[in-house]
């Protein structure tokens, strides 16, 4: 395998390199064609000319600093738009985030009483932000709303519960209603919710297809029901909709086939709805969030309970408290999508096939399986 991807980027690194005949100071890179009107410049493939300084052209995969004709950002490099002077670099960047812009929101977290959604809840309080909780069980939600009045003591927050079972869907619209009666509108809504569900085999008994849709039923139908429920409002404030979702939604593991197919669906829905906001220049934004492997209880347990367990020791597993603080700053800068943790979330969203070989792999290394 090796042999034949150091033949292919050999094939390629040549292939597509010509020397310019042209000037004989010059080579062409992958993908350029010599500009036959002005010797002296050259456009290239997937690159754009800066169009600012005829002496400067941006490189492949670089995009031009649109705000400072002298900078231009690096392959993988995203311009930080808050601040001219500053280019984040691959897999890094600028931390653009202020607490401060999430002061005197609203929000709705679904699935808080636990977790990362509690945590997400406790980030928020701290930041000043008022907080609409909601779960099935009322005691945690109590002592969720308990904490977050003391975390955020002194600015002015208001932090309330709403009980409610995701699997009636007319409980989504209460929860809706709820924020709505206690806050007067909504600025962020945070669909955190599932229905956890043990790794099991398909067989396609009546058992399977039960479980299966009572899944999708938690799991997906109740997010469409209640971001369709809030968004206008949310449009109306310019607000924000972050939408968890799972490493388990880009790439297949055995076990998984109904959370998974699940998760699948969320990117689907919610991937296609961001380009509908972008369409028709909504002020609100959906950020998707695509999660690791995270220590909590549930999460742990299924793991190590699945097949994938085996793999353990090679997977980092990131804490709900990290994880919620990247959710709320993806979702507050208005990021498309969100990877945690970063490099392994993104990798495995970058390339799901390869994930799922070395999944296989190191089960046979170290099981013989």
């Amino acid at each position: 395998m090796l042999v034949k991807i150091s033949l292919v980027l050999l094939v390629l690194y040549v292939a597509y390199r010509w020397y310019d005949r042209f000037d004989p100071g010059k080579c062409s890179v992958a993908y350029r064609w010599y500009d036959r009107f002005d010797p002296g410049k050259c456009s290239v493939a997937y690159r754009w000319y800066d169009r600012f300084d005829p002496g400067k052209c941006s490189v492949a995969y670089r995009w031009y600093d649109r705000f400072d004709p002298g900078k231009c950002s690096v392959a993988y490099r995203w311009y930080d738009r808050f601040d001219p002077g500053k280019c984040s670099v691959a897999y890094r960047w600028y931390d653009r985030f202020d607490p401060a812009m999430v002061k005197g929101k609203h929000v709705i977290v679904t699935g808080a009483s636990t977790g990362i959604g509690e945590q997400i809840a406790y980030h928020y309080a701290r930041m000043g932000a008022s907080v609409v909780v909601t779960a099935r069980t009322e005691k945690k939600l109590q002592q969720v709303v308990k904490n977050c009045k003391e975390f955020g003591k002194g600015l002015g927050s208001s932090f309330h519960y709403v009980t409610a079972d995701m699997e009636r869907m007319e409980e989504t619209k209460k929860v809706v209603d709820f924020a709505v009666d206690k806050f007067g509108g909504i600025d962020v809504l945070v669909l955190n919710h599932i229905l956890p569900v043990a790794p099991n085999e398909w067989t396609g008994s009546s058992d399977n297809i039960t479980l299966h849709e009572r899944v999708f039923k938690v799991n997906f139908f109740s997010y469409v029901r209640m971001y369709s429920y809030a968004m206008p409002i949310i449009e109306k404030a310019a607000g924000r909709v972050i939408v968890m979702s799972s490493v388990t939604g880009v790439v297949n593991f055995p076990l998984l086939a109904t959370y998974g197919s699940t998760k699948y669906a969320i990117n689907g829905f919610f991937g296609n709805l961001q380009m509908e906001l972008l369409s028709r220049k909504s002020p609100a934004s959906i950020t998707r969030c695509t999660i690791g492997l995270i220590s909590t209880d549930n999460a742990i347990k299924f793991f190590r309970e699945s097949k994938l367990g085996k793999n353990e020791a090679f997977v980092p597993i990131a804490t709900p408290s990290d994880t919620a603080l990247a959710v709320i700053k993806g979702g507050t800068l208005r990021e498309t999508e969100v990877f945690y943790p970063v490099l392994v979330a993104r990798f495995a969203s970058t390339f799901p096939t390869f994930v799922s070989h070395m999944e296989r792999f190191t089960g046979w290394l170290l099981n013989g399986e």
